[in-house]
């Protein structure tokens, strides 16, 4: 006796993973701190400072740093986030009307 293989329930349920796992990601805002974590102090900047402490000047730190800005979104990044969003509204409303459905049926 062969075994069925039922592939469209393994290819929803993979689907689904994905749709969790950019689904997390997305709402944690994960990118966007790590994004604002990260500057760099140049060394042009590190000189200036040097020559301002010499100098006696006052010193204001936020005119040394440079804030890093690295775009993190590829090809793969903007599909997930679309795919994710078409998901959700989907799944949305066929719990809403699968919940109709039920209620018609059995109320």
């Amino acid at each position: 006796m062969k075994k069925k293989h039922n592939y469209f329930l393994k290819l929803l349920s993979l689907l689904f993973l994905i749709f969790i796992f950019f689904y997390a990601m997305s709402k944690s805002g994960y990118y966007k701190s790590h994004i604002t974590k990260d500057t760099i102090l140049t060394d042009q900047k590190i000189k200036e400072f040097e020559n301002d402490v010499k100098n006696g000047k006052v010193i204001d730190i936020e005119s040394y740093y440079v804030p890093k800005k690295v775009n993190y979104s590829s090809k793969a990044s903007s599909l997930g986030k679309e795919l994710t969003i078409k998901l959700s509204s989907s799944l949305e409303i066929f719990f809403k009307n699968s919940g109709k459905v039920l209620k018609k049926l059995f109320w």
